[in-house]
């Protein structure tokens, strides 16, 4: 046989190689398992092995985005991606490293990232309010911070570009001094028909 046929029989013994084909449109959503189906209209990656050190040195910080008040934020990548359909669903997936910090972690301090649609609170995503707290107890200076992640889902609405930016934050409270230097980001966008 060639590469990629297969070895066939007749029902009666005989051997034959055959190749495989599927005709176009011979795969329906009707012949798929029960919530099988949709389909990935694109997927965009972006890496970047930057540090971005975020300081929070006062604490008391008014909401941005609509999110946990307490915060500064730093952006770790900045992507965009247009939209194939209005009727889709952008996927948003985040992940960030950390290193360690040479001033003491604050015992009332916390850390994450945070998906921010076009710089503003429509569409912002963040999966915990304080990750870590209390970041003195949970981790000590010196100590290599885990990696911190975010994901969430986004009804496209329309076919105009859209700005995502994964933002590492820093979280403290009164005037105690949190460091966090993110590393090693990952934002990868899909969008999605469900």
């Amino acid at each position: 046989g060639s590469s990629g046929q297969f070895l066939k029989t007749d029902g009666s013994g005989a051997l034959s190689f055959a190749s495989v084909s599927i005709a176009d449109g011979s795969i329906t959503a009707a012949k798929l398992a029960t919530g099988v189906g949709g389909k990935v209209l694109q997927c965009k990656v972006s890496y970047d092995s930057t540090m971005v050190t975020v300081n929070n040195t006062t604490g008391g910080q008014s909401s941005q985005y609509s999110l946990t008040a307490g915060r500064v934020y730093g952006d770790l990548n900045i992507m965009t991606i247009t939209p194939v359909s209005s009727t889709s669903t952008m996927i948003i997936q985040g992940l960030s490293g950390a290193t360690n910090s040479n001033v003491t972690y604050p015992y009332q301090g916390a850390y994450g990232v945070v998906a921010i649609l076009n710089n503003s609170s429509t569409g912002a995503m963040d999966n915990t309010d304080y990750q870590y707290y209390p970041l003195q107890n949970s981790l000590t200076t010196g100590v290599y911070l885990p990696n911190t992640g975010v994901q969430g889902h986004y009804a496209a609405g329309n076919t105009n570009a859209q700005e995502w930016r994964l933002k590492g934050y820093s979280y403290t409270e009164g005037s105690n001094h949190a460091r966090i230097r993110f590393i090693k980001h990952h934002l990868i966008i899909w969008e999605v028909e469900i």
